[in-house]
């Protein structure tokens, strides 16, 4: 179902393609006194690819190339009667609009002066304020998790999303950053021009690996109309594209706990906690035919193995039978409040519902007020691949192809070992773009994008379990939807219950289709996009906020309180089930009546 339909039209004054990462180099052409040179010939070469496009100035000396793969590129200027001037070594940068100016000199049109040396740091074709991460610095600062993300934190006037910013390696939902003030969820994100955005939460549902990213921009403020879509940054990445030349990399890094020290505050009787983690990868790109067509294509693989050794209390063998000993009374509320002979409650007064909520409880199994050991078990599984292929018709008409996708499974079990939840994502974003060139004057893309995500949250078979039969909890509805053991919580020992999220399922997706025209007129350029974007999403979650909460009042009840709430959003409906019981025994196994 469409939720959803954003038609974003602009008319501008620039030259960076609307939602994309295409760049373009402009400028002027002048003889010696400084008048302007019509039907100078320009010739623009990507030196990775050898692929060119040649356009000549117009009346008024002025040159523009937009929608030029960011690289490395030559520019060559020539007239007859002057000499030809090349400029090499010109680094072209993720939505840069690079400014070049030539002052021809006369002479023998096959005399040529060559000029070696970087782009112009300041770009004065355009007000937007932002800063350009290469490929260099992605590559060789240390980043935990080889996320590329906290380069972005380096940024001025960015910082840490206050969500998740700690999520330094999950393949999904990597990027969390606040630009000026802005909320996280006001950051827009491309990949080669894509949103990769998710719909629910509007934050990237992808993290690219480091050695397949070429380089991105974060734009801070001041960027054009067509970057509408969010109020706070704009991120546009780059995923790098095949040369003339096979270029590939490999990678691995791992931690393991034999390397590790012992923490130092960690309790005596406690092993070291286990800990596996192993990322690793391959990158390969190259000519499929020589400057007309190329590929590449990344993989990345992440496990980890992990388990946080913890303590916890709980009810001893003993307890469970009713024998709860200590110092406080154990009152018997059917006769008066006497205090039950030497704190034992008889088993014919014990609560059938009590002990059937204790067998999720694990038995004690140390010594002392801390009696149970475990762990926390943390595992991931985690992949990812990209595949990109270019090709070029012609001087006038070139396309682009890529695909992503990220598989993760992430199991988890909990510090009480009859609770365990697993996390299943899925996501997908793929693109197609193609440029033609109707006249050097005039230049139309066109593209189209596809973004997926698919997120399964679940925990144990729970498929026969009633909180009737196997709890003796009435008044529930029971939902085949919120199969699962309700959160239980006694202060001071180990709690009972799945997780919260347990079940939910959640899978949005959007397609989105963008058409911009670009006209360059005189010395001004002109632009006119259409961009088309649904978004359907389908999302449910069981909410397993089933809560049985067992706490002293005073010294003769404690209360239990217990609620179950389910909600289904196709954007309507939720519902609600509590029910209230008490027991006067602050250990909830004493039966009231």
């Amino acid at each position: 179902m469409l939720n959803r339909v954003l038609i974003a039209l602009a008319i501008l004054c620039v030259i960076v393609t609307a939602q994309t990462t295409s760049t373009a180099i402009l400028g002027t052409v002048v003889d010696s006194s400084g008048a302007n040179v019509s039907g100078a010939e320009i010739n623009i070469t990507n030196t990775g690819t050898g692929q060119s496009r040649s356009l000549k100035t117009n009346d008024v000396g002025y040159f523009n190339a937009p929608a030029l793969d960011p690289g490395s590129y030559s520019v060559s200027v020539s007239k007859p009667g002057f000499r030809k001037e090349v400029r090499s070594g010109l680094e072209l940068q993720v939505n840069q609009r690079l400014t070049l100016d030539f002052a021809l000199t006369v002479g023998a049109v096959n005399e040529t002066v060559s000029v070696v040396g970087a782009a112009p740091i300041i770009d004065p074709s355009s007000a937007a304020s932002g800063t350009v991460v290469n490929e260099r610095k992605i590559v060789d600062l240390p980043l935990n998790g080889r996320n590329y993300a906290q380069l972005a934190w380096m940024v001025p006037g960015v910082t840490p999303g206050q969500r998740h910013s700690n999520d330094t390696v999950n393949f999904s939902n990597p990027y969390q950053i606040s630009a000026n003030g802005q909320r996280q969820f006001n950051t827009e994100l491309t990949l080669d021009g894509a949103s990769i955005n998710s719909v629910l939460l509007n934050q990237s549902n992808f993290r690219p690996s480091v050695d397949a990213l070429k380089e991105f921009r974060v734009q801070t403020g001041n960027y054009s109309a067509e970057y509408g879509m969010q109020s706070g940054a704009q991120v546009n990445l780059v995923l790098k594209s095949g040369t003339n030349s096979i270029h590939g990399s490999a990678f691995e890094f791992f931690r393991n706990d034999k390397l590790d020290a012992r923490d130092f505050f960690q309790p005596p009787n406690q092993p070291k906690s286990p800990f596996k983690q192993n990322q690793f990868g391959a990158t390969v790109g190259g000519p499929v035919v020589k400057n007309r067509t190329f590929f590449f294509t990344s993989y990345e693989g992440f496990t980890k193995r992990k388990a946080l050794v913890g303590s916890a209390v709980v009810l001893t063998d003993a307890q469970r039978q009713g024998i709860v000993g200590g110092a406080t009374p154990i009152r018997d509320p059917n006769n008066a409040g006497a205090v039950f002979p030497g704190n034992v409650i008889p088993a014919d007064r014990l609560s059938p519902e009590a002990q059937k909520v204790l067998a999720y409880m694990p038995h004690a199994n140390a010594a002392g007020t801390l009696n149970f050991n475990g762990a926390t078990r943390n595992s991931a599984d985690q992949q990812q691949g990209f595949v990109r292929i270019d090709h070029q018709f012609r001087q006038s008409d070139q396309v682009f192809f890529r695909y992503g996708v990220s598989d993760q499974h992430i199991p988890e079990i909990e510090l009480n070992p009859n609770f365990a939840e697993v996390q299943d994502i899925r996501d997908q974003n793929m693109t197609a773009n193609y440029i033609h060139l109707f006249s050097p004057s005039m230049l139309n893309e066109f593209r189209f994008s596809y973004n997926r995500s698919n997120d399964e949250f679940f925990g144990p078979d729970r498929s026969n379990f009633s909180p009737l039969k196997d709890l003796g909890i009435s008044g529930v509805a029971e939902d085949p939807k919120l199969k699962g053991v309700p959160d239980i919580s006694i202060p001071g020992l180990l709690g009972i219950g799945e997780h919260f999220l347990v079940p939910l399922t959640q899978m949005d997706w959007s397609y989105g289709i963008a058409e911009n025209v670009t006209k360059t007129w005189q010395a001004h350029t002109f632009k006119a996009g259409l961009e088309i974007k649904a978004t359907p999403r389908s999302f449910f979650s069981a909410e397993q906020s089933w809560k049985l909460h067992v706490y002293r009042t005073d010294n003769r009840k404690c209360s239990c309180g217990f609620s179950a709430r389910a909600s289904e959003h196709h954007y309507s409906g939720s519902r609600a089930r509590d029910l209230q019981q008490h027991s006067p025994d602050p250990s909830g196994l004493l039966r009231s009546g």
